[in-house]
């Protein structure tokens, strides 16, 4: 919703964009209602610069000055700090960042194979307590069928 696709872009891998919202969900010390929050702006930054503008955005900086790459631009974008941006930078060339672009491929594998996902968007809506099957849709739905799919897990 509010993003205009762009069917002239060029469709980009986004395995370290991904890797880098992994990174983000695991950091210790940051109270979870704000985590979702700048997540939440992290992950609208990245589809707006892969589908609108069609940006390479899984291009890894160098730097926090690397200013250019709109992966940077969109980290800054979210309201992540100075401080957590550096961490993230240097944990690029190190185990920890191979670690996590590889459960990254395991989550997809497991999505396209278990799952049965053949697009995206893929939406999940899991309840609390596991009473039901989770409701899930693929690719880009009406706005009718998306509301009727969360009324329904309200429900349960």
């Amino acid at each position: 919703v509010g993003i205009e696709f762009n069917n002239e872009r060029n469709i980009i891998p986004t395995l370290n964009c991904h890797a880098l919202l992994e990174w983000y969900y695991n950091l210790p010390n940051i109270n979870d209602d704000e985590k979702l929050v700048i997540a939440d702006k992290l992950v609208e930054s990245i589809m707006y610069k892969v589908f609108t503008l069609g940006v390479n955005v899984n291009k890894l900086p160098s730097s926090i000055d690397d200013s250019d790459n709109h992966m940077i631009q969109a980290i800054k974008e979210a309201g992540i700090s100075t401080e957590l941006m550096k961490q993230f930078v240097e944990c690029i060339p190190t185990t920890l960042f191979k670690n996590l672009q590889s459960d990254v491929e395991k989550k997809d594998h497991h999505a396209k194979s278990v799952l049965q996902v053949n697009g995206v968007p893929y939406v999940i809506i899991e309840n609390q307590n596991n009473i039901k099957h989770p409701i899930v849709f693929s690719g880009g739905q009406p706005v009718d069928k998306m509301i009727d799919c969360l009324e329904e897990a309200y429900k349960i």
